[in-house]
């Protein structure tokens, strides 16, 4: 093998030299989409797979290294948000699709915007270097591309981290990554198993391991929150978590303040959404990635699994807890996620963090650039890289023009982030909602709402109060106007025209009851709370109503509430005006006079 390596590299020289306008690493989802809008903006796109299919993570795979899904996997996002803007997943697909359906829906975008031919499977990267003005690629089977461009889309599940391992350098048992739990199953039979990690592949894992062993435990080193994607409270109808992503929820409940569902989780569910002692922690509601898969609650509540906070120390076959516990296990499956690394890449960028990067895509020389490796705290990948794609593509093709003052808002972001989000682990965290429109301004896909307000009220209500979609970003096409407006209206749910519902939203969100996370000023506290007891009257009745299906007397009710506070509406659209022309700066072209 050592062999066969070394003359392909020693004949590589001597193989012909392939060009192209856009060498795309990668083959996974952001890989798909960013072929198919560079190739819609005429750049020559060609992408590089080292394994022999399409999807990425989304293949099931048990014998890749890397992540993947395992049999059981489905998505923790609805394909609400997780779909494409032009490419609607079929209506027979349930709200979170199976893995084998992701396949299914890749294979059938593939053919739609014939992507077949640009795609090289079997044959991944094996370095990259800048080359003049462009870059010389060359893979791992002695191929070589020269291409204008390099756009990297390797995907964030590649590299397994090992951060936990060290801590069992003193265990007598066996170590495991979760990638090697399909590899390594028969091991676990019967045998007392320690997860690391209460993240969504801890949650899957769990789910697979019960079926193996009567003796599982689970450890939270950091503390978790854990929300599940589907609730019945508002509603006899169940509503997925993704249908309270609307502009409308934006404005009444922002997420960089989500008092309202915070309070909400907690009351229904405990504290930190799941009210597992061993798992709760200290960090604020969405300063974290939120775990949205809450099977393991499910495993705990029914005594399958047993709750465990960090580890303190190892001794043998014997761990000790924070909480002074002491347990004996057979087997640790370190569910700690994965390593953002870029080991084809040259000096400094095979190892810089992706938040060193203009808005995590751009890199400081503009030839190269990265899709899909923002994290949104609630949301998908696939439909921020989708955007981000989107972007790149118009700014190569010069619709768009290079920003200039990227250093500036690098470190903006940077700041930004360190504020909202502590994760010791994760780099590039957004807000989708937030992230996503900052994009779309680039891109000048904003909708406008004044306009619509003054000629279509109706589509204006549709588009402010169903869920996010990818559509609502291409309401600028008038050929499929009318389609995206329906599609948008059906992913509404019917709760979500009552107007009470949204009236004790604006309510909760607008006088916190807990200083801890209110985000305006301290000497505006004790204002807050006289004008809370003043309103108290209406409050009660509009939390009552809220959870019944629309009608007149909910929908009456909830105007009357909203009145008194509209002056916050206000205050929020005039900020949101702010920050929108803040957004328009980041992206401005470089001063020629500078």
């Amino acid at each position: 093998m050592e062999q066969n390596s070394q003359t392909r590299r020693r004949d590589a020289s001597t193989r012909p030299l392939e060009t192209c306008g856009t060498c795309i690493v990668g083959a996974g989802w952001s890989g798909l989409l960013a072929c198919k809008y560079f190739k819609e903006a005429g750049l020559d796109p060609i992408v590089l797979e080292r394994n022999p299919y399409i999807g990425g993570v989304w293949r099931h795979d048990p014998k890749s290294s890397a992540g993947g899904v395992i049999k059981s996997t489905f998505t923790t996002s609805s394909k609400t948000t997780t779909e494409q803007s032009d490419f609607p997943m079929p209506g027979r697909f349930p709200d979170f699709p199976r893995h084998e359906q992701i396949m299914e829906y890749l294979r059938a975008y593939c053919d739609a915007f014939d992507l077949g031919p640009h795609v090289r499977l079997g044959d991944g990267v094996a370095r990259a270097r800048r080359d003049g003005d462009g870059w010389l690629v060359e893979t791992e089977r002695g191929a070589r591309y020269r291409c204008e461009r390099l756009v990297v889309c390797a995907g964030v599940h590649q590299e397994a981290a090992h951060s936990g391992r060290a801590q069992f350098a003193n265990f007598s048992g066996d170590v495991m990554h979760s990638t090697q739990l399909e590899q390594c199953a028969s091991a676990l039979i019967d045998k007392r198993v320690l997860i690391i990690g209460s993240g969504e592949t801890a949650s899957d894992i769990a789910g697979e391991i019960t079926r193996l062993t009567p003796y599982l435990s689970l450890s939270s080193p950091n503390g978790q929150w854990i929300v599940n994607r589907v609730s019945n409270l508002a509603s006899a109808r169940p509503i997925t978590l993704d249908q309270h992503s609307s502009p409308l929820r934006e404005l009444l409940d922002p997420t960089d303040a989500s008092f309202y569902t915070a309070e909400i989780v907690e009351t229904f569910y405990g504290r930190c959404g799941s009210g597992v002692p061993e798992w709760q922690t200290e960090k604020l509601y969405q300063s974290q990635f939120l775990n949205k898969n809450a099977s393991i609650v499910d495993l705990w509540r029914t005594g399958q699994l047993r709750a465990k906070p960090r580890v303190e120390r190892v001794d043998g076959a014997a761990v000790y807890f924070r909480d002074g516990t002491r347990d004996e296990f057979d087997v640790v499956v370190l569910c700690t996620g994965f390593d953002t690394v870029f080991p084809f890449l040259p000096a400094p960028y095979d190892t810089r963090p992706i938040d060193d990067h203009f808005k995590l895509i751009l890199a400081d020389d503009p030839s190269l650039s990265f899709v899909g490796f923002a994290r949104p705290i609630v949301g998908s990948i696939p439909t921020i890289a989708e955007m981000q794609a989107r972007c790149l593509a118009a700014m190569y093709a010069g619709e768009l023009p290079v920003p200039g003052n990227r250093a500036a808002v690098i470190a903006r972001d940077k700041r930004a982030a360190t504020a909202r989000y502590n994760s010791k682990r994760l780099r590039g965290l957004v807000d989708m909602l937030i992230y996503v429109r900052e994009l779309a301004v680039w891109r000048g896909v904003e909708p406008d709402y004044g306009r619509l307000a003054l000629t279509r009220p109706r589509d204006l209500w549709t588009l402010v109060s169903s869920p996010y979609n990818g559509c609502r970003y291409r309401l600028g096409d008038q050929e499929r106007y009318a389609e995206y407006v329906a599609h948008l209206n059906d992913m509404r749910h019917p709760s979500l025209d009552n107007l009470s519902y949204w009236a004790h939203m604006l309510f909760s969100s607008a006088l916190p009851g807990n200083a801890d996370r209110v985000y305006h000023r301290v000497r505006f506290l004790r204002l807050r709370a006289l004008l809370r007891l003043l309103l108290m009257p209406i409050y009660f009745p509009a939390m009552a109503l809220s959870s019944r299906e629309p009608s007149a007397l909910t929908n009456l009710y909830g105007a009357l509430v909203m009145l008194p506070l509209a002056p916050v509406v206000v205050f929020r659209l005039l900020r949101n005006k702010r920050r929108l022309k803040a957004i328009r700066a980041q992206f401005a072209p470089a001063d020629p006079s500078a």
